[in-house]
């Protein structure tokens, strides 16, 4: 990432208002001198923007804009050492082939250490061996990636092979041996003004009139990209909807930028220009990151606070401003959210805005495989990205002699770093080693006084040193999934800067006293509860749950091994107004049997752990008293927790029943797993006030139910017992309330409860928007029915007493999963999609043809089964004459020598398979 002059120095003017006030500088007798430069600086700020943008163009204003950032990274960094030494006097005083190991991972085989070809290409053939396999390399470069490493292991595996490509160079195509070759058509006008209208959220009729004429003239500059539409419309979306200001976009001056490269031209770099100078430096930090690299938002977050992007907004949290960036960079269509996860939390960018960002911020930064960059050796790097295939990776010499690097990132490592390598980087401020085969940490990591980030995740890191006590200014160190890291020096409680301490999954036995000192925590995760104890002749420091008490900032916190703690009566977190997410966790083994000693003390520790109100998501882990925590059981929930949106409650194997949860306001995800003890689920479950309340789960959008051993019944009446009957007709016929039970819900997940017999009639009834329901491994359901409102996937698995599926009304996709005792499916007139998987199967069911004599034009049957099966649909075998009356059918089946198929296509007629009864 470049540095964004007028935003760097916006930011370094309001450091440099609170440096003059500081002692050290007041003791130095420098303040003046400072005071000065703040003014010189306020002077000049107005003119950076201008010439950020015009050193594009301008050879000699680029080499000005060079030096002056020089200067400021110097000055930046020399501010850094007065407030490290101000710290110092505070504290003492008192108080590629990586392609190949993807695919065969996709197979659900263990690649090992394996990263040389010849070891790859026969596990790959392994791994494809036998099985049907549609392959996508998407956006492809280089022509080698089929041909040295893919293509012999694919054409020798007995496999059926599609392979699709994409790629904006023919000749990669050509050189791959494709069969087909489609050219993507430009958008036309009328298609790109509709994507722009969608994309700039332009919905009514009159606004779409008035600035068509407009709105073409920019679908035309863009040339039919649809990227390039759409990232207009980012920029649109954040003006006002006039004629003016479309017509401001229009006749910018970004869009005859000549010095651009020319894919990068018009509306991708406007897109940019457009940004401001804050979510600039953002944007370019995404130069920094492999292509099509998956963004986690907690991630980006806090690298843009580490790096000093985030502006300060008064007692706004940095974290919450920097969430508000990376909303903002979706709202422009610049990321792009990840559609297989419900929230926003993980994203991309395409690769031509990465290209951009590249370019843009190519005099600082730079990204690639180290034996293959080309380093400047007049400009200053500031910031590297590498990717190392070698055992070991080290900081080239050109760059450690300039002695400016800020940041240190490695990709696609199973690399280690030459310690040495990290020793001269005296100005490094983000450091992040994550998933090398890194083990040990030097001593001499205490003298990057400058670290703001230290990612240690995924490493094999058993020990920190003692003198990580001296990175007073850390705001982040990521400790994730760090399998052999046992415990954590002492001189982790004189981060006095510590944002973010994140030690999830790292077997951490205990934390070392004095984690209150950190005062700025906001996120911490894996707080372990630790056991007092002897470590030869001295007593073990050990952090306990009272300081929690000094920790006032929390947004997000981890307990773990709550069993050890022994509650004093007092509530630890009630007064924690920020706090936003909790997880309390015990580890407790399912099966293990518990004193009515050992139950009561949990019970009093959770009751004594009530969560603040304004808590947005709560997990609890292995709880297992008999009763519910008391703030659970309150005929107040909805008060207690009126802005709760998730909760999990997992492993909750003594607890008799579910806590009454309908009445929370604002749920919308559910997820409940291990209530082994639970023989039903009736209305306590509604609420407390289920005899007069008139809506339950108000917002809930996904509810997950599984691993329920002993679950028998459900039953969401009011008053009612398990399953329906005659309570559900007395209440069907009291009309005078009308009852919203489940509203909002879409998905429904019930999972390895092999007790359940049926679903609950008002679930059906009254989840009018229900769109997906999965149902595994129900032993004694019998019948999935009435689904009038299910419009997307029904699938059923392993439930060997199901005998009925009928009346799904507008259903999308039906998905039956190893269930043979299934002897009707009916009333599914506008089924659009069947699936059966079964290997078992030796015919097709009976009921098929009641599905296939409906007038039903669009269904697509596919079929998973046997090879006997398959014998019997070919062209003249005994269930042919079924097939032929389906519209669009593949029947697939395994044998010793490979996969076998029939596809059938009823309009335009077409047959085609490799079965024959020889093989």
């Amino acid at each position: 990432m470049a540095m964004v002059l007028d935003a760097f120095v916006n930011t370094f003017i309001k450091t440099l208002a609170d440096l003059i006030q500081d002692r050290v500088v007041m003791m130095a007798e420098v303040d003046d001198e400072l005071q000065k430069l703040k003014e010189s600086l306020e002077t000049i700020i107005c003119l950076l923007k201008d010439a950020e943008r015009k050193k594009i163009q301008d050879s000699a204003i680029n080499s000005w804009v060079r030096k002056l950032k020089d200067v400021m990274y110097e000055a930046d960094d020399i501010i850094d050492l007065c407030k490290a030494e101000d710290g110092r006097l505070a504290e003492e005083e008192p108080p590629s082939t990586s392609l190949g190991q993807r695919m065969i991972r996709g197979a659900e085989i263990d690649h090992g250490q394996a990263t040389e070809r010849a070891e790859l290409e026969p596990m790959l053939r392994r791994a494809i061996e036998g099985k049907s396999v549609f392959l996508v390399l998407d956006d492809v470069w280089r022509a080698d990636v089929w041909v040295n490493l893919l293509r012999t292991p694919l054409s020798s595996a007995m496999a059926i092979r599609r392979i699709l490509i994409t790629t904006r160079d023919r000749k990669i195509a050509n050189q791959m041996g494709a069969v087909h070759i489609h050219n993507v058509k430009l958008l036309r006008e009328d298609e790109g003004w509709e994507l722009l209208c969608r994309s700039a959220s332009l919905h009514r009729k009159k606004d779409i009139q008035d600035l068509r004429d407009i709105g073409i003239g920019i679908v035309r500059k863009c040339h039919g990209l649809p990227l390039a539409i759409k990232t207009m419309g980012g920029v649109l979306i954040t003006k006002e909807i006039s004629r003016r200001e479309w017509e401001n976009v229009l006749d910018n001056d970004a869009w005859t930028m000549s010095k651009l490269p020319e894919e990068l031209k018009g509306a991708l770099y406007l897109s940019y220009e457009d940004l401001p100078s804050h979510l600039k430096q953002c944007f370019l930090y995404f130069a920094l990151f492999p292509e099509d690299y998956e963004f986690p938002q907690e991630d980006l977050v806090r690298l843009w606070v580490a790096e000093g992007f985030i502006e300060n907004e008064g007692s706004k949290l940095l974290e919450d401003t920097a969430k508000e960036y990376y909303t903002e960079f979706i709202r422009r269509s610049i990321l792009q959210p990840n559609p297989g996860f419900e929230s926003i939390q993980i994203s991309k960018v395409h690769d031509l805005l990465r290209s951009l960002a590249q370019f843009l911020a190519e005099d600082e930064c730079t990204y690639g495989n180290a034996r293959e960059i080309k380093f400047p050796t007049k400009q200053k790097l500031r910031r590297l990205s590498m990717t190392e295939e070698g055992n070991v990776a080290t900081i080239p010499e050109v760059v450690s002699r300039q002695n400016c690097l800020r940041t240190v990132m490695l990709f696609r490592s199973p690399t280690t770093v030459l310690n040495e390598s990290l020793v001269r980087l005296r100005c490094l401020r983000c450091l992040s080693l994550r998933g090398t085969a890194t083990r040990s940490i030097p001593n001499s990591i205490g003298n990057l006084i400058h670290l703001r980030s230290l990612d240690l995740c995924s490493t094999s890191v058993s020990r920190l040193p003692e003198t990580i006590g001296q990175l007073t200014n850390l705001q982040v160190l990521d400790l994730r999934f760090c399998k052999h890291l046992c415990t954590l020096p002492q001189g982790i409680t004189r981060l006095c800067n510590l944002r973010c301490l994140d030690l999830f999954m790292a077997p951490l036995e205990h934390l070392p006293a004095g984690i209150m000192k950190l005062k700025q925590l906001n996120f911490l995760s894996g707080f372990v509860i630790g056991e007092r104890g002897n470590v030869g002749n001295r007593m073990l420091s050990v952090c306990d749950l009272e300081e929690l008490k000094y920790l006032d900032r929390l947004r997000h916190l981890r307990l773990d091994r709550l069993e050890r703690c022994f509650s004093n009566g007092t509530s630890l977190l009630l007064n924690k107004s920020l706090l936003q997410r909790l997880r309390l966790s015990c580890s407790s083994a399912v099966q293990r049997q518990y004193s009515e000693e050992e139950m009561n003390q949990i019970q009093h520790v959770f009751d004594n752990l009530k969560p603040p109100p304004g808590l947005d998501d709560l997990i609890i882990v292995g709880f297992f008293s008999r009763k519910n925590p008391s703030w659970m059981q309150s005929s107040s929930l909805a008060t207690c927790f009126p802005c709760l949106t998730c909760l999990t409650l997992t492993n909750f194997a003594s607890c008799l029943q579910l806590p009454p949860l309908g009445e929370l306001p604002h749920l919308q995800y559910l997820k409940i797993i291990g209530a082994n003890s639970v023989l039903s689920i009736g209305p306590e479950f509604l609420g407390d006030d289920a005899a007069t309340s008139t809506v339950f789960f108000p917002e809930l959008k996904s509810l997950i139910i599984a691993k329920m051993p002993n679950w028998e019944e459900w039953s969401l009446h009011r008053g009612g017992g398990g399953g329906g009957g005659e309570v559900e007709e007395e209440i069907a016929a009291a009309p005078e309330r009308p009852l919203l039970l489940l509203p909002n819900l879409e998905t429904l997940i019930l999972g390895k409860c092999p007790k359940l017999r049926s679903l609950p009639q008002g679930l059906l009834d009254h989840a009018t928007k229900l769109r997906s329901l999965f149902i595994e491994g129900a032993n004694e359901l019998k019948a999935v029915e009435n689904l009038p409102s299910l419009s997307g996937l029904l699938q059923t698995k392993d439930c060997p007493s199901l005998e009925r599926i009928s009346n799904l009304g507008a259903h999308g996709t039906l998905d039956i999963i190893g269930c043979p005792s299934l002897v009707c499916v009916a009333k599914v007139d506008t089924l659009k999609r069947l699936q059966m998987r079964d290997a078992a199967m030796e015919r097709l069911p009976e009921w098929l043809l009641g599905l296939v004599h409906h007038p039903n034009n669009s269904l697509v049957v596919v079929v998973v089964c046997d090879v006997r099966l398959l014998e019997r649909c070919i062209r003249g075998g005994e269930d042919w004459h079924i097939v032929q009356q389906i519209p669009a059918v593949s029947l697939y089946a395994d044998t010793d020598r490979g996969s076998r198929y029939v596809h059938y296509n009823k309009e335009p007629v077409s047959y085609n398979t490799n079965f024959s009864t020889e093989s």
